[in-house]
Order: C-alpha cells, then sequence, then structure tokens
C-alpha cells in the first residue's frame, strides 16, 4: 500500500498520505474512541498549500485535532494532506501494547480449541515475556502493527484471516521446538526461538501489501498469486533491516510454493526454520480453510504424514506436530511404513496405494529387482496406466517378505484402527 511507509528513507518518522489513509492509520471510530491510536505526534509541520500551516512540528494528532481536519476538509474539498508521524518513544509504547495484546489474545483463543489445546500448551516458556521481548525491536513492532493496519483496512473481510494465520502458524512453529525432536538443535536458544517466531510472523507480509487484488482473482489462481506475492516481499523485508537468516528462510517458504525442494532434507538453521514453518503454515492453512474448504485435523495430519514419506514435506516438522496434537495412531502408522520401507535390502519397497492413513494393502517393489528372492514375479500385484506419487506406469509385483509383515501390522492393531 503506496499510501503508508513506515521507514521511508532511513528517516524517523512514519509517512501518512491522505486523510482518509490517516483515519485508517489511527483507528479514527466516531463511535469507538477507544481504539484511537495513542502517541502519535507531528515531524514536521502539516500544510495546507504553500505558507500555510494547520498545524505544527510537534503537535500531538488527537481525535479532536483529526476531527477539525474532517471539517476542514468539509469546506475544502480538494485539501490534500501528508502526515509525517514521529516514531517517538511514546508511539512505540503504544504500538507494542497494542500488538502484544492482538497477539496474546489470538494464542488464548487457539488454546481453547480442543485440537490445540495439548500442543500449545506444550511451550516450555512463559509466552508474556517472550512476545514483550520480541516486541522491544522497534522495526518488529511497526512492520506488525503495518500488517495489522493492512488488514483492518482492507475492503474484503476475510482480510482479518490472513493475519490470523500468521500469528498461528508462529505459535504452531514455538510449539513444535519445543517437543523433544528438537530439544538438541533449539536448546531453548533465545535468539532461536525469537528468529523462528519472526520468520513464521511475517512470512505472508508480502500478500498483505496486496490482499485484497489478490481475494479479487479466481479461487483457482488466488495461491499462486498470494505466494508470488510473499516473494516479493521479502525483498521489502530487506529494506527493514531484518536479519539475512530470518529473510533466507522467508524465501524459501515462499520458492517452495513456486516448485523448490531441494532444501527439504537440510538441516542448516536458516533451512530447518523455513522446513518448520512449512509444516505449521500448511496443516493451519489446511485445516482452517484459508483458500478451500476446512478439513479436520486428524485427515489433515494424515496427508502431511504421506506427504512427509515421499520427501515432500520436513519428516520430524511433520512427526512433532502428530504427537504434539495426540494423534498417536497416526504416527505409530507411518513409524511402521517407514520400518518396513528401510527393510527392503534393495531401496525399492513401496506401500501400495499410500493415499492416506490405513490405505496401504500390500508391499511392492518399484524398481522391480528380478534377482531379489523375495519379489513375486509370477503374479502381476498392480498395474498402473499413469503416474501414482513416486510410481511411473507399468506393472509391479508384491513383495513376499514385507506385505505379510504389513498385513501383521494390521492385525495387531485392528481394533484400535477400526475405531478411527
Amino acid at each position: 500500500m503506496e499510501q503508508v511507509e513506515f521507514f521511508p528513507e532511513e528517516k524517523d518518522y512514519i509517512a501518512v498520505r491522505g486523510l482518509d489513509t490517516m483515519l485508517d492509520f489511527a483507528r479514527f471510530r466516531p463511535n469507538a474512541p477507544d481504539l484511537f491510536l495513542d502517541g502519535m505526534e507531528l515531524a514536521e509541520d502539516l500544510q495546507f498549500g504553500p505558507g500555510i500551516v494547520l498545524y505544527t512540528r510537534g503537535t500531538a494528532l488527537t481525535r479532536e485535532r483529526i476531527t477539525r481536519l474532517l471539517q476542514f476538509r468539509e469546506d475544502n474539498p480538494a485539501a490534500q494532506f501528508d502526515f509525517k508521524i514521529k516514531r517517538s518513544l511514546k508511539l512505540i509504547q503504544s504500538l507494542h501494547k497494542e500488538m502484544k495484546s492482538k497477539i496474546l489474545q489470538s494464542f488464548k483463543r487457539n488454546q481453547e480449541i480442543k485440537d490445540y489445546h495439548e500442543l500449545l500448551n506444550g511451550i516450555n516458556f512463559n509466552i508474556d515475556d517472550f512476545i514483550s521481548e520480541l516486541l522491544a525491536e522497534e522495526k518488529i513492532v511497526l512492520t506488525f502493527y503495518y500488517m495489522y493496519f493492512l488488514c483492518e483496512s482492507s475492503e474484503k473481510k476475510r482480510s482479518v484471516y490472513f493475519l490470523e494465520h500468521s500469528i498461528n502458524v508462529a505459535f504452531f512453529s514455538l510449539a513444535m521446538v519445543s517437543s523433544d525432536r528438537f530439544s538438541n538443535i533449539i536448546q531453548k536458544e533465545k535468539t532461536r526461538i525469537q528468529e523462528l517466531f519472526k520468520v513464521a510472523l511475517f512470512h505472508n507480509f508480502g500478500a498483505l501489501e496486496h490482499l485484497d487484488r489478490i481475494l479479487e482473482l479466481p479461487e483457482e489462481e488466488q495461491q499462486k498469486q498470494y505466494w508470488k506475492a510473499n516473494h516479493k516481499g521479502y525483498f521489502t523485508l530487506g529494506g527493514y533491516e531484518f536479519d539475512f537468516g530470518i529473510l533466507d528462510s522467508i524465501r524459501l517458504v515462499c520458492e517452495y510454493f513456486m516448485g523448490r525442494k531441494d532444501f527439504i532434507s537440510r538441516s542448516r538453521w536458516p533451512e530447518l526454520m523455513a522446513n518448520i514453518v512449512l509444516v505449521a503454515e500448511t496443516f493451519l492453512r489446511t485445516q482452517t480453510g484459508l483458500f478451500d474448504s476446512p478439513q479436520p485435523a486428524r485427515q489433515t495430519i494424515d496427508q502431511l504424514n504421506v506427504r512427509a514419506m515421499e520427501k515432500d514435506l520436513y519428516g520430524p516438522a511433520v512427526e512433532s506436530l502428530t504427537l504434539g496434537l495426540n494423534l498417536r495412531d497416526i504416527f505409530d502408522f507411518y513409524q511402521e511404513m517407514d520400518s518396513l520401507i528401510k527393510e527392503c535390502p534393495n531401496s525399492s519397497a513401496c506401500p501400495y496405494p499410500l493415499t492416506g492413513f490405513k490405505s496401504p494393502t500390500i508391499i511392492i517393489c518399484k524398481n522391480t529387482v528380478r534377482e531379489c528372492e523375495h519379489l513375486e514375479y509370477s503374479i502381476k500385484a498392480v498395474v498402473l496406466v499413469k503416474p501414482l506419487k513416486e510410481i511411473q506406469p507399468g506393472t509391479y509385483h508384491r513383495c513376499k517378505l514385507l506385505t505379510p509383515r504389513l498385513m501383521s501390522f494390521y492385525d495387531r492393531y485392528y481394533e484400535e484402527i477400526k475405531d478411527k
């Protein structure tokens, strides 16, 4: 949005162009005075034409003074206003308080959701103190307020869900790294935890700047343009002097949706942050129906596990989320599939059809290793006419070693699986 610049050319003010934009920025609501933003002070004179000063530098912009500007515009319809709001300590403290409240309210709402309660309660440090320290950075509180402003002033009612989405992804990411699976990597390092939260919180910054336009597109185009806009936003954040590791992770998250997958198996810190955020983002976007129809948490987690087996998502992050949501039966099932695949001496085992929890009925040899003693070569088990995941069209045969193991697993857990 061109009408507001939070960091114009390294200046110590926020540029707000137009009185209507100022009304949104200041949350000027005639019937809701408590929403008005406190702490605004002019960094330069507010002028009406050459030599006519309406308010001098240092003037506090109160509701009453903005009301007078509205009255002035009624008498002067052509009046244009360019505000330069000082990035004062008072303003930053006001924004800090309000944005902290916004973030914590979102966290508490999600804690009350039955499916999320156990996962979010696993965050093993004081959330209130964590958010206070995070927002102590001026650029963080200003950037988040910009996101809040964009969504609140949007013409589309759906816009607010995208801000909630970024907050939720951030807390889910924290919950995932609070598990034992990541304890050796994170080691409760405050810096790393804050970096991860920032990646998640700002991963969709670019799309929020263009959300009205994106949401006007045909549904099949919205997600594609959403991620393209996020990728461009990564460059904007670079101008705000965000740390390179954070920017690198946001870039990887965006490029994943443009086809890049080479970082999925890597554990360098920026890549690991991207992998964790990707799993949290994918779960929440799918489960809440950000673009499509919402899906149950169990079904969404099931599909994430399928994708983890196919190396399309980072396995440890999917594992942490699955267990955090208390879906142990799904975790056990995919652990068993993984163990069976690893038992193949030729690295050729493939559950068929692996389309979700409880779906595989046999294990086939995807490479048709004829010299393998376990290949049931005399019988055609599967004939594919079109690709299925990693399996290309062709004829495939059953593994006599691992298929009975799969059936044995079903027999052992039949009652539990049947009840789900």
